[in-house]
């Protein structure tokens, strides 16, 4: 997994920034989430790797689901600048305490998270060359995971520049083509929001779908209109 040396404090900032931007009840793209539940989630699973049970398991096993409640509610019920003070500084303790680990588990959250607040407010940001390497870094195994592709058509990822990654072989292929971050963006379910291209036969267009963040499978081609 690739590690792009301070590119994580970069993105932590652009968190934080963007949190204090627009405030806590401020809407997100993670549907019922507030601006503030996003940030306890994310100081959550960064100081407290128990936290991290509730999102595969919280829905089926319910002492797990209270646990993280428990947490989350005495998280949210901090000073709005406690709880970006908490995010800036970054977990003290526990394994996630070191910048090695932090460099390599955290990025795909900040990116997307950042995302999730800034598009659903209207906030236009640049995102730096460092952090677009970090997303195509991540692009592989996920995408392996969170696309379908109905046999025997292949689906591929493009980036602007040419560069290319095979999701899955077949014939005819169809190709996803945007900036690193749109594509991750699309592979997390963010499909009407990121800026992304879909091309190729239309039998192999039909044929690849992504799940979104609820695990529903949603059609591409609806996330392309121009």
């Amino acid at each position: 997994m690739l590690a792009v040396k301070g590119v994580e404090p970069q993105l932590r900032s652009a968190f934080a920034d963007a949190c204090e931007a627009v405030g806590p009840e401020a809407p997100t793209l993670c549907e019922g989430w507030t601006v503030r539940d996003v940030l306890v989630h994310l100081d959550l699973i960064e100081r407290r790797w128990d936290s991290w049970l509730a999102v595969p398991a919280g829905k089926r096993f319910g002492a797990i689901r209270r646990s993280y409640d428990a947490l989350a509610d005495r998280e949210r019920s901090r000073a709005w600048s406690e709880n970006i003070a908490r995010i800036r500084s970054g977990p003290g303790a526990g394994p996630l305490a070191t910048q090695w680990l932090r460099d390599r588990m955290m990025p795909r959250e900040y990116l997307i998270h950042t995302e999730d607040i800034r598009r659903a407010n209207g906030i236009a940001a640049t995102v730096s060359a460092e952090a677009q390497e970090v997303a195509w870094s991540r692009l592989p195994g996920l995408a392996k995971r969170l696309f379908l592709v109905r046999d025997p058509y292949g689906l591929a990822l493009a980036r602007p520049d040419g560069r290319r990654l095979v999701l899955k072989s077949g014939s005819p292929t169809a190709t996803l083509t945007g900036e690193p971050l749109e594509l991750l963006l699309h592979v997390f379910g963010r499909t009407t929001v990121s800026v992304v291209r879909l091309d190729g036969p239309p039998e192999a267009v039909a044929a690849a779908r992504v799940r979104d963040s609820s695990r529903a499978a949603q059609s591409l081609p609806r996330a392309f209109d121009d």
